[in-house]
């Protein structure tokens, strides 16, 4: 909280200063809400002068104190788990003192007075138990401080990871991703390429690995260029045969703490490793929350690795399974379907297409749904050479103009429940795209019927919406023919 000001409406809203075991720590916490209650900026010496105009400033520390709390924190992207440790720790320290409290009536207490000393440890529980419960103060369902939200400082982060050649990003740290295909399609040499570039750059990747070997995967490793010192001190590989539970939940805590990256291949596996049922959204949901989204909550991008049906006339733009696949990532489902196949002694090609991209950037850099092609060379199986190419297909229609289906959807969904709006007012900012691609995308609705442009107050041409466009409905036709590229080198 002292170090990144977003943080403390996460924070507060798990935790209060009563919550801390050392004193001086409620003291600081309280100083921190004070000033951001009263839209003031938080950082050590505003908080350290805000503590001496209490007259608290020596009694935590002193002005040094908050500047060895600083160094101590490697990042602010923890600060929910670090406040829900704290919070649990609270909750360890409230059954403590009811069992003692307990303890205390038992020994106190006389057979003349035994409804009383039973009536008084039962509410000792009670105060325990409602501490942290009911009415105990901020809990995940109390409204949150949207303050920082309005000043502009919580917005979507922009991808961090996975680099094109062209050094356009596809990965967003602290979400959880999919990437999905048939067997050989080449979705496993996506994950390990995003691997091995942050291996390279000398940041932690951590696999939890349910359905392949460690020589495998740490041999295509090195023959992407990684060096063996770098896998021995940067790279954690996890292969569980049993399911996850409380006893080996530190195991892999530990296994992810400080990673950047987080792979998860073999989602069906490892659903069946935790008897549950690849077709129930329930039961997605409850693997989500055990594993993806427990991980990325720790700050890592988190990939999965998936399936999708072998009939091709039944793939939709999810993996095998529920539909809540797709709806419960926060980052980029992609869809990886081989064009030529990959193999020893062979140059394969596969294409990324975009399912669903929450916080919209990558869609940003795609043509159509296509945003990379991957080539792969692997005539020296010991010397793998890739490119992940941007996409060189372009949305067509039959006469051979550009079509960007993508942002027609977008753009008929914002005029369906924001009708009157000008062309320029569409592209400042509140549809989320490159302007000039926008502008198409609204000419294309107009002249295909979606939306109609008709005169206003003062003249001014607002859109409103006739028919609503959806590109899943649409019929794409696409130009077929590949723009050659230089040879991978």
């Amino acid at each position: 909280m002292l170090i990144a000001a977003h943080t403390i409406p996460d924070v507060t809203a798990l935790i209060t200063g009563t919550d801390y075991y050392r004193p001086a720590h409620e003291t600081i916490h309280d100083a921190i809400v004070a000033l951001a209650q009263a839209g003031k900026p938080v950082d050590p010496v505003l908080v350290a002068e805000e503590l001496q105009r209490r007259g608290e400033l020596q009694r935590v520390g002193g002005a040094p104190y908050l500047h060895t709390l600083t160094a101590n924190v490697p990042t602010a992207a923890n600060a929910t788990y670090y406040a829900e440790t704290v919070r649990d720790k609270a909750r360890l320290r409230a059954v403590i003192d009811a069992g003692n409290r307990l303890v205390q009536h038992g020994y106190n207490g006389t057979p003349d007075t035994l409804d009383t000393t039973l009536g008084d440890a039962l509410q000792a529980v009670e105060d325990a138990a409602l501490r942290y419960t009911i009415g105990s103060g901020p809990t995940h369902w109390a409204a949150l401080n949207l303050d920082a939200v309005l000043a502009g400082q919580e917005i979507d982060p922009p991808p961090a990871l996975l680099a094109r050649d062209d050094g356009q990003l596809l990965l967003y740290e602290g979400a959880v991703h999919s990437l999905s295909g048939e067997p050989g399609s080449g979705k496993t040499w996506v994950a390990l390429i995003a691997c091995a570039q942050q291996l390279i750059e000398g940041q932690t990747v951590t696999m939890v690995d349910f359905e392949d070997r460690a020589s495998r995967v740490v041999g295509r490793l090195m023959a992407l260029g990684v060096h063996p010192d770098t896998i021995r001190t940067h790279f954690r590989y996890v292969r569980p045969h049993t399911a996850l539970d409380h006893t080996s939940r530190p195991d892999l805590e530990h296994a992810v703490h400080g990673a950047r990256l987080v792979i998860l291949d073999g989602v069906t596996e490892a659903m069946t490793l935790h008897g549950l049922d690849l077709n129930g959204n329930a039961d997605v949901a409850a693997f989500y929350a055990l594993l993806p989204r427990w991980i990325a909550d720790q700050g890592p991008a988190v990939v999965m690795i998936d399936h999708v049906v072998k009939d091709g006339e039944k793939q939709g733009r999810w993996a095998l399974g529920g539909q809540h696949k797709l709806a419960g990532l926060d980052g980029v489902g992609y869809l990886v379907k081989a064009i030529e196949p990959f193999g020893r002694g062979k140059t394969g090609h596969a294409r990324i297409t975009v399912s669903k991209d929450r916080p919209g950037y990558v869609e940003e850099i795609a043509l159509g749904r296509t945003v990379a092609e991957l080539w792969l060379d692997a005539t020296d199986i010991n010397c793998l050479r890739y490119q992940l190419r941007a996409p060189t297909e372009v949305p067509t229609d039959q006469a051979g103009n550009m079509r960007p289906t993508h942002l027609m959807e977008r753009v008929s969904r914002y005029i369906e429940i924001t009708p009157g709006l000008g062309k320029n007012e569409l592209v400042d900012g509140r549809i989320s795209g490159t302007g000039a691609y926008l502008k198409r995308a609204i000419d294309r609705l107009v002249q295909e019927g979606y939306i109609e442009v008709e005169t206003g107050p003062n003249r001014k041409q607002i859109h409103r919406s006739v028919t609503p466009y959806r590109e899943d409905e649409d019929a794409m036709h696409v130009n077929p023919e590949w723009a050659r590229q230089e040879p991978l080198s």
